[in-house]
């Protein structure tokens, strides 16, 4: 009855520490992210509601890498706050070790790990496909928005596009006229007497479809002959800039889903390119890093059982540079990869391996009470 007790009010505080952390986490990496998501903003005019949901749907993505720190701070954080309210002196005193109470952050160390599984293998993927899809509509509303009938339009990029009437029935748009600029080239003049705005949603493309036109180059004359006459011409509006402004690219192998990311290492020829060790890199991250959501939940166990009495300041700073020391780690492992000096299953499972060692060291000295450490004020 005392364990269950014990159980369900260090489950909750273990939880309600670890979606506090969370959200703080992801506000700060929110913060530059809509820095970079204001360029877009300005650029499409969209409301408060399409924000709200770009931004849910980079979340899931947030998380896989913010879950082993939260992890990793709600258990130590919990530790910390029994032992500086001396209950984890009145546990000692009634008999009960460390070993007595590890079911329940086992309990919830699992349920975190897991729910990151389930981010690595599916949220990702789903999450940026929904992500882009929902950019696409947004540029297409967008698109249709600006092209009104009289009016010079110059917001797509180095296009200047002006449509004389658009019938409000069929969405026929008349006497189209597009000036579109050409780096180091010549610019170019494309006349239609008649056209359509059309969406490709399998390459997620919007192209203005105009008929019986003429191409010219600035370079010449263009009162004199056309240098191409077209019955049909699907231009292509460039939409793929939204996505360079805020530094994200959906064919990247970090937004990729695991069935698409072990289909792409298979059908690599020549395990040797870059291409191929970048994918064998991401394949392994999938599963290190809700790994690590174990590793260093159990490591901050015995550092919160240890570190008695310490001021909670104190160890938030201790097992915030201890998790760096981890990113380090992690971070020097994916330089070596790329530098092509490591393996990518040492690279990546090297700080995994290191920190379990630790681990083992710590529960070793917390179980035989061998050294206490205490910093107070």
């Amino acid at each position: 009855m005392v364990f269950k007790l014990l159980y369900r009010k260090m489950f909750l505080e273990f939880f309600v520490i670890f979606l506090v952390c969370l959200a703080v986490f992801i506000s700060i990496v929110l913060t530059g992210r809509l820095i970079q998501l204001g360029k877009v903003l300005i650029a499409l005019d969209i409301t408060i509601k399409d924000i709200l949901f770009l931004i849910i749907y980079l979340i899931p993505f947030f998380c896989f890498v913010l879950f082993p720190v939260c992890c990793m701070l709600s258990l130590f954080l919990t530790f910390q706050r029994m032992s500086t309210d001396q209950e984890l002196i009145a546990l000692r005193a009634g008999g009960i070790s460390i070993k007595d109470i590890i079911v329940c952050p086992l309990i919830f160390i699992s349920i975190i790990c897991l729910a990151n599984f389930y981010i690595s293998f599916y949220g990702i993927s789903w999450a940026m496909e929904n992500f882009s899809k929902y950019m696409y509509d947004l540029a297409q509303k967008k698109a249709k928005m600006s092209l009104k009938p009289g009016i010079f339009n110059t917001k797509i990029a180095d296009l200047t596009i002006y449509v004389q009437n658009i019938d409000q029935d069929t969405n026929e748009m008349k006497n189209i006229f597009i000036k579109q600029k050409k780096l180091n080239k010549s610019d170019l003049i494309i006349i239609s007497p008649k056209g359509f705005l059309k969406w490709n949603p399998v390459e997620k493309t919007i192209y203005l479809q105009m008929y019986n036109g003429k191409i010219y180059s600035l370079s010449k004359d263009i009162t004199k002959n056309p240098i191409i006459l077209f019955k049909r011409y699907d231009f292509k509006l460039q939409l793929g800039r939204f996505f360079k402004l805020l530094k994200i690219n959906p064919e990247d192998e970090k937004f990729l889903s695991y069935k698409k990311l072990k289909y792409m290492i298979s059908n690599q020829k020549n395990k040797n390119s870059n291409r191929y060790i970048e994918l064998v890199e991401e394949k392994h991250k999938r599963w290190a890093l809700p790994v690590s959501c174990v590793v260093l939940g159990l490591f901050s166990i015995p550092i919160g059982w240890i570190l008695e009495g310490m001021k909670k300041f104190y160890g938030s700073i201790i097992i915030m540079m201890i998790f760096f020391f981890y990113y380090i780690l992690f971070a020097m492992g994916k330089s070596l990869i790329e530098g092509g000096v490591l393996n990518p299953v040492i690279g990546i499972w090297s700080p995994n391996i290191i920190f379990s060692i630790f681990t083992l060291i710590l529960f070793y000295i917390a179980l035989h009470e061998k050294v206490k450490f205490s910093i107070r004020d």
